[in-house]
């Protein structure tokens, strides 16, 4: 399997996430327009030195900036992509901005 598809979160790495940046990803609304998401970060997450490595490059958080309306509720949201889908992806809340929302997703 290549990095380029990820059918699974699982196989998703912070590298792969890198080269993502930028892009837009696609919310399908059923009630309204679908929300466009643009990745703007994919950034390593410190950790307690004392923890594990798992040897996957985890973890690592991504931060997608989404619309001001429709705001996206914390939950498992599916994502498209022509090359990289994110399906069942946990996206959090976390900031708003005048132009919208940004929103966090966690691997670990």
């Amino acid at each position: 399997m290549t990095e380029d598809r990820y059918r699974e979160l699982g196989t998703l790495t912070l590298h792969a996430a890198r080269t993502m940046v930028g892009q837009e990803f696609v919310r399908l609304n059923e009630d309204g327009p679908d929300i466009i998401l643009r990745l703007v970060a994919a950034e390593a997450v410190r950790q307690d030195p004392s923890a594990q490595p798992s040897g996957s490059g985890r973890p690592f958080s991504l931060l997608f900036q989404g619309p001001a309306d429709p705001q996206l509720t914390q939950g498992i949201h599916d994502l498209g992509h022509a090359e990289h889908p994110l399906p069942g992806i946990f996206l959090v809340p976390v900031g708003r901005r005048d132009d919208g929302f940004t929103y966090e997703a966690v691997f670990t």
